[in-house]
């Protein structure tokens, strides 16, 4: 009897020490800020997945790569540990938003930036989430402008006049030296706006995985040239501002659930599956 006792003791140790653990998560106030053309997008991305952001299978050809971003920021904190109660809040252009979260205004955007804006003595910089080389944007324009739907050349797109921002410094530096002449705008709707209403002929932008891959912001839309693209010479990852008491404890969730995602091949499955990165323009020219 007493050797069963022994015995049965011994597996009853033996089942608290290897069996399978589950830790909570911890829920801590995350304000994300967004472009206020952007944050429309992720709220009804989130609206019609009626489940936490961890949960979404698959990303929506619909999405922005911001929207995708936000999910991906979303799944990677899940991964690190944290599921963050959410708080946006919506500024009217990307610089805007880098200067609040440098200021200390707020935590962190809801989307990357650029690597060469983290000041390391502000910000906490996550791991790229995208590599250099790896953003290649398409040339958009209005679906009637045929003289530049027909454009296939560096020497011919020099003819035409593009629209971006002196402020989103990789974009504006590579128009530059592509010999472009270059309009001005704060937002990506500006953008959209000005290209619609003839002040410019294009602008930069990711392609949709739509069946004409279109994008469509503030209810214009453009269409991009066939058969060329842009490369940027930049490699983006997540800002955090240092001025919060729990900024290194998102830092460190993001590090790890990033890192994962990464390892497991799932951040460009993201990217593909929302159309940045497009199997139909994967052989077009890049002109730059």
């Amino acid at each position: 009897m007493g050797s069963i006792i022994a015995y049965a003791l011994i597996a009853l140790i033996l089942t608290f020490l290897y069996a399978p653990v589950s830790f909570a998560k911890e829920n801590i106030r995350l304000q994300l800020a967004f472009e206020s053309v952007r944050l429309p997008e992720v709220e009804k991305a989130l609206a019609e997945l009626k489940t936490p952001c961890y949960t979404v299978k698959e990303f929506s050809p619909e999405w922005s790569r911001v929207v995708t971003e936000f999910f991906i920021l979303c799944q990677a904190l899940h991964i690190g540990g944290l599921d963050p109660i959410f708080e946006f809040k919506a500024y009217p252009s990307y610089p805007r938003i880098l200067k609040q979260v440098r200021d200390g205004k707020i935590l962190a955007g809801g989307s990357t930036f650029w690597n060469r804006e983290g000041d390391p003595d502000l910000f906490y910089k996550t791991e790229e989430v995208l590599h250099v080389g790896e953003v290649e944007l398409a040339i958009f324009t209005r679906p009637e402008h045929a003289a530049l739907l027909k454009v296939r050349t560096l020497a011919e797109l020099q003819k035409f006049t593009a629209v971006s921002s002196e402020n989103w410094v990789v974009d504006w530096e590579t128009l530059g030296d592509m010999g472009i002449k270059r309009f001005h705008a704060t937002s990506g709707a500006q953008m959209f706006d000005m290209v619609q209403n003839k002040r410019a002929d294009f602008t930069l932008d990711a392609l949709s995985t739509l069946p004409d891959m279109s994008r469509v912001v503030n209810g214009v839309r453009l269409v991009p040239v066939p058969n060329i693209k842009v490369g940027l010479r930049g490699a983006r990852s997540f800002l955090i501002s240092k001025q919060f008491p729990e900024s290194k404890k998102i830092y460190e969730a993001l590090q790890i659930g990033l890192k994962d995602l990464r390892a497991k091949k799932q951040i460009k499955v993201r990217f593909v599956e929302t159309g940045f990165y497009n199997p139909m323009a994967k052989d077009w020219h890049k002109l730059y």
